[in-house]
């Protein structure tokens, strides 16, 4: 045992409450308490029983959860579109120095080769991780629908398609307090019909891209749009698209 005893506050960094703070710098008024070098309480008279302790605390790591963003590459074979692209899961937890982490806003995978393809393809792809990082898993499983093309409607002759890039409508059911992060944003789809209906599309009158944001968060997700045509056109395949929603300034 020491012959000199060591006061120290009776909250230190073993309190649960101090562990638990994110202020930058944290005061706290506490008992001045004689210990050993050991650690034993010791009764000692004092010439004060109370002091204030300022302690600085400072972020270093940050953990979030970041959507996974599919890189899809090449074109099925001819007669045949993407219908759908399923990721699983659809974001993993990253952790990571904290500068690093808010320049984040999802992660991308390893791209995915369709070229040719006539039927559904399943495949592991790796997550493109960004240095200094961990994330809770290195692989997701990737499933493209890939479906036969079919003109729509009762219009005879053969069908033929096309690619089409459309603006994205303004949000019509953003939650409160959110809003679209500003960008212009494309929406691509494969439409078909007869050759003289795919003809006459010009400027894309009668097209319109939208999409629902009934129960959406802020953050950065991926988004099904919901496009219609023209009478004639049929929309055979809409691309997701990623999109990401911040809180609106406060006044």
């Amino acid at each position: 045992m020491s012959s000199t005893p060591r006061s120290s506050p009776s909250q230190d960094c073993r309190s649960p409450w101090l562990r638990s703070t994110k202020d930058e710098t944290t005061t706290l008024d506490v008992d001045l308490i004689a210990r050993t070098e050991t650690g034993n309480v010791v009764g000692v008279t004092m010439s004060r029983e109370r002091a204030k302790v300022t302690i600085h605390v400072e972020q270093l790591t940050s953990r979030r959860t970041l959507v996974l963003t599919p890189i899809i590459t090449g074109a099925p074979a001819t007669g045949y579109y993407v219908s759908d692209i399923k990721i699983d899961p659809l974001s993993v937890s990253v952790v990571g120095p904290k500068a690093v982490m808010d320049s984040l806003t999802a992660l991308s995978l390893e791209a995915v080769d369709i070229t040719g393809a006539t039927s559904q393809r399943t495949v592991t792809r790796t997550i493109e991780k960004p240095p200094n990082v961990t994330i809770d898993r290195t692989t997701v499983t990737v499933r493209i629908e890939v479906k036969p093309l079919a003109c729509g409607g009762t219009a005879a002759g053969p069908c033929g398609s096309l690619l089409v890039n459309l603006p994205l409508a303004l949000p019509e059911d953003m939650p409160a307090g959110l809003a679209l992060d500003a960008g212009v944003y494309m929406v691509t789809a494969r439409v078909s019909g007869t050759p003289a209906t795919l003809a006459a599309i010009k400027d894309l009158t009668g097209f319109k891209a939208s999409v629902s944001f009934v129960g959406a968060n802020a953050g950065t997700a991926i988004f099904n749009p919901k496009v219609t045509g023209p009478a004639g056109v049929t929309i055979e395949a809409v691309d997701p698209i990623t999109l990401k929603i911040v809180p609106l300034a406060a006044p």
